[in-house]
């Protein structure tokens, strides 16, 4: 956490996306969704954790800003300084001056949710608990999903386990994942693609960038898997059932040795 001065007062503010609240993500989120200034989205989450609400002065550049039952007047400048904590939420803006959520969480805040009666068990953080086989089946969905719409049911189903040890893809459970709350769904596909950056920044071997999108990702997580397993099909059928970073840690091991 980042400590704030306003006034006499200090105010903790979470310093990365790991340290935010399941609701301050939420809000979070709803304001990406609306397609804000990003300069509005740092000030409204500076207001929102800090607990402040503004108005405008008489006084041109000032507002009325109540934290609590304190009351204390600032200048445009100083709310877009302190706003600037919230900096990491954000790419730098590219050639057309776009900016990007930054998106590095790795917590996943839903490990567990309940659905028609039924409980289904999500990661623990980083993906850290799954088999190398979810995760192929995890990857070419979510690649999927936006050419399908089906296919965010079916990741969810991935995602989602009743039996946290086992993975069957050929038993997804579709019909409640159709009932799984939006803001479930958003966060829990923000927690996957932090991890997958997280990853992919851990074994940058494995994942080089400027490799660009693999066409078909289930064809090429085979390909991985054939590497690894030496195109045995019976170690092929093993290590599908592995921790994906078990898997991780012998490509890496594998392609430093044939590096050398």
């Amino acid at each position: 956490m980042v400590n704030l001065h306003v006034g006499d007062k200090v105010y903790k503010l979470p310093e990365s996306m790991n340290e935010m609240t399941k609701e301050q993500l939420l809000f979070l989120s709803k304001l990406v969704s609306k397609e804000l200034p990003v300069q509005e989205i740092k000030v409204k989450m500076l207001f929102l954790c800090i607990g402040a609400r503004a108005r405008k002065m008489k006084n041109p550049g000032y507002y009325r800003i109540l934290i609590g039952r304190r009351v204390v007047a600032l200048t445009v400048d100083q709310i877009t300084q302190f706003s600037l904590v919230f900096n990491y939420l954000f790419t730098e803006p590219d050639e057309q001056g776009r900016c990007f959520l930054d998106n590095r969480l790795t917590i996943n805040h839903y490990p567990r949710i309940k659905v028609l009666g039924r409980q289904f068990h999500g990661s623990d953080e980083a993906l850290t608990d799954i088999s190398y086989n979810q995760y192929i089946y995890l990857q070419t969905y979510d690649m999927m999903k936006d050419k399908n719409p089906a296919a965010i049911y079916a990741w969810l189903g991935c995602f989602f386990l009743r039996n946290k040890e086992k993975f069957n893809p050929k038993e997804l459970n579709l019909r409640h994942m159709r009932l799984i709350p939006a803001d479930v769904v958003v966060l829990s596909i923000w927690f996957w693609i932090g991890s997958l950056r997280y990853i992919a920044d851990k074994f940058p071997r494995v994942f080089p960038e400027g490799t660009g999108e693999v066409c078909n990702p289930y064809d090429g997580q085979q390909r991985l898997l054939d590497y690894v397993a030496k195109a045995d099909p019976e170690k092929k059928r093993k290590y599908k059932q592995d921790t994906l970073y078990n898997i991780l840690y012998s490509l890496d091991y594998l392609m430093e040795k044939d590096e050398k």
